[in-house]
């Protein structure tokens, strides 16, 4: 409750520069929410040469966990979708913000959740979540929010905001994995550009004749 309050307070008072966007819910389509968006918000900011837009993801769209490959799905198109916006905006003065909480003391894995029924063979997976559920603390939601506003206020906001105990630590190890996979195999890439020069010379060469 707390939570809610907060963000509708928050949404309320900063209508015309911020707006928090949440991911569609289950009965909207990802198309139907960005034209509401274009529609409903993006124009207003461009006459006035200044916004921030701060949608809402989840450490879940950078960090993925197995069994919620839906869940980190729709995360991770919400990071791509504020991506794009964040250099299309840009020119007309408009900030882009993406929030990326970990886990918080919040009835979503509890209440809200509907299971389906469970499959033996995904014990192990099941294990490896309630062990790292135990081994991450969850964040106080009023410091979360507060976080969030202090963003808020900020003249170069960051394109992406980790928030709670166990976001940061969670996306930078996860970060540094990609990037050491991918030095490891820079070799293979190396091959793949082989004669790449040579190959857009010759597709030029032919599309003037």
């Amino acid at each position: 409750n707390v939570f809610r309050i907060r963000v509708i307070w928050f949404m309320r008072v900063s209508w015309m520069n911020v707006v928090i966007l949440m991911k569609p819910s289950p009965t909207q389509s990802l198309q139907a929410f960005v034209r509401y968006l274009a529609r409903a918000i993006i124009p207003t900011f461009k006459k006035q040469a200044t916004g921030h837009i701060l949608n809402l993801s989840s450490a879940g769209g950078r960090v993925t966990l197995p069994m919620l490959g839906l869940y980190h799905a729709s995360k991770f198109a919400v990071e791509g979708l504020s991506e794009t916006l964040a250099q299309e905006l840009k020119p007309f003065g408009i900030k882009v913000t993406i929030i990326e909480p970990g886990g918080f003391e919040t009835d979503f894995v509890n209440r809200s959740m509907v299971t389906a029924v469970q499959m033996p063979e995904y014990a192990p997976f099941r294990e490896q979540m309630a062990a790292f559920s135990l081994e991450h603390p969850q964040g106080h939601v009023p410091t979360g929010v507060q976080a969030i506003l202090k963003v808020v206020e900020l003249p170069d906001p960051p394109l992406h905001l980790a928030i709670g105990p166990s976001a940061l630590p969670m996306i930078i190890q996860k970060l540094s994995s990609d990037i050491e996979e991918y030095q490891r195999f820079e070799d293979i890439w190396q091959d793949s550009t082989a004669n790449a020069s040579e190959a857009s010379k010759q597709s030029n060469l032919a599309q003037k004749v």
